[in-house]
């Protein structure tokens, strides 16, 4: 009971003015009200936190999408139907990997650490739920809306090695979305994420070889053959020239390779969505 309060009931129990049942009874009114009190205080707090925190995410998110506005995204917004000529295609997906990479890894990952430290002691829920807000607000999802674009693009087959780009940018940055983008708050996130993956030219039922794969080992075959290798080091020569840089022999090498390297990681992928581990090795067999 508040000090006043108190000193009243001492007063009349000092001074007898009433009965020992009226005492008890008011003792028990008075600690009512102190309740309601303490939980109306508790409302009140409990609402300005939550105004306090809409304002938080309002601010922090807008200060990443204005960084990233800087970077000039508005390919992202781009529709199926604008997707037209491979050339567009290849600069875009470039663009769209090393600003998804500065995005997760320096402005989310800042927000990430900064959610923590403002808000650790409201509990976990409270901050994680915090950052995922942000994260949306700010745009993460645009990214995952372009790489969902592409795949609904038509597949021709240098879209396909496009599709191999765009997984291997996410598979980079795989710890990362699992780390910042775990837990329920982020659900949103990972099922359109999940969802991008899924895209990306599933294993077929019966553990044959997948379209990529085959259209990439020609692909590879005929730059290495007789009709395209000389052609294509000429133009790697030039090319380097014009960076005032010295051409080797490795580049070309080195270049196809890496989308070796890149179909194993979706063979892996592929591998791991088969319900039966038979049927998963067959398909490892049958593509390696």
């Amino acid at each position: 009971m508040p000090f006043t309060d108190f000193r009243i009931v001492e007063y009349l129990e000092d001074h007898k003015v009433a009965d020992n049942r009226f005492i008890s009874g008011l003792k028990k009114a008075l600690e009512c009200l102190r309740q309601l009190e303490v939980g109306e205080e508790r409302v009140v707090l409990m609402t300005g936190f939550s105004r306090c925190l809409s304002i938080y995410i309002e601010v922090r998110s807008s200060n990443v999408r204005a960084s990233l506005q800087a970077l000039n995204l508005d390919y992202l917004e781009i529709s199926v139907s604008e997707f037209n000529d491979v050339a567009s295609i290849e600069g875009y997906i470039a663009k769209w990997g090393k600003h998804l990479e500065f995005a997760v890894k320096h402005l989310l990952e800042a927000e990430y650490k900064l959610c923590n430290d403002v808000f650790e002691r409201m509990g976990l829920d409270v901050w994680k739920s915090c950052f995922a807000d942000i994260a949306a607000q700010a745009g993460i999802l645009a990214f995952l809306q372009f790489g969902k674009t592409i795949t609904e693009s038509k597949k021709d087959p240098i879209k396909l090695l496009k599709l191999l780009e765009i997984f291997a940018s996410l598979n980079r940055l795989r710890l990362d979305f699992n780390r910042l983008f775990g837990g329920a708050a982020c659900a949103e996130i990972q099922n359109w994420t999940r969802d991008l993956i899924k895209r990306h030219s599933p294993p077929l039922p019966d553990g044959s070889i997948p379209r990529v794969v085959t259209f990439i080992a020609d692909y590879c075959n005929e730059l290495l053959g007789d009709d395209y290798k000389s052609i294509l080091t000429q133009v790697l020569v030039i090319e380097r020239s014009w960076k005032h840089e010295k051409f080797q022999e490795g580049i070309l090498m080195n270049e196809l390779l890496n989308l070796v390297k890149a179909i194993e990681l979706n063979v892996e992928t592929w591998s791991r969505a088969y319900e039966y581990a038979v049927l998963s090795y067959v398909f490892l067999m049958n593509t390696h």
